[in-house]
């Protein structure tokens, strides 16, 4: 649903991996720390936060800004445009509300469609970054009032 980058370990920890010749990830030893039936109750309640009809075409049309954008050769799918959702949605959801704003989206935007979208030729020759494109089109979108 989302691409994140957890960077390089340092170099120290490089070293160790390579001494190991490989990651041991002793799965007996890892906690849990929540319950797969909270797990799935927190998803319940999540798809239950209410969108109001101006966040869904503004979902949309940050979607279908990446997909007609001169710096973009290939935009985000319509499964990625219910993964967004879903991700707004969870946003609300952390902040402990039973209903999306703006800014759930905006603040997942990045995270969610990165991996989603395809740079142009252009833009790399350009220069661009994925961070520079998808930043100016959540700039353009209009944002539509909270209600």
């Amino acid at each position: 649903m989302i691409r994140i980058s957890m960077g390089y370990p340092d170099r120290e920890s490089e070293v160790a991996m390579l001494k190991q010749e490989r990651v041991n990830v002793a799965i007996d030893s890892l906690e849990e720390i929540i319950q797969v039936t909270d797990l799935i109750l927190m998803k319940q309640q999540a798809e239950r936060i209410y969108v109001h009809e101006d966040l869904y075409r503004y979902i949309v049309d940050l979607v279908c800004a990446t997909r007609n954008h001169p710096d973009l050769s290939m935009g985000i799918s319509p499964r990625g445009t219910i993964s967004l959702l879903q991700m707004a949605k969870a946003n609300a959801y952390l902040d402990d509300r039973d209903y999306m704003v703006p800014d759930d989206i905006k603040q997942i935007f990045y995270a969610a469609s990165a991996h989603r979208v395809m740079k142009s030729k252009e833009a790399r020759i350009k220069r661009r970054t994925v961070r520079e494109i998808l930043t100016s089109i959540a700039e353009e979108i209009p944002v539509p009032e909270s209600r």
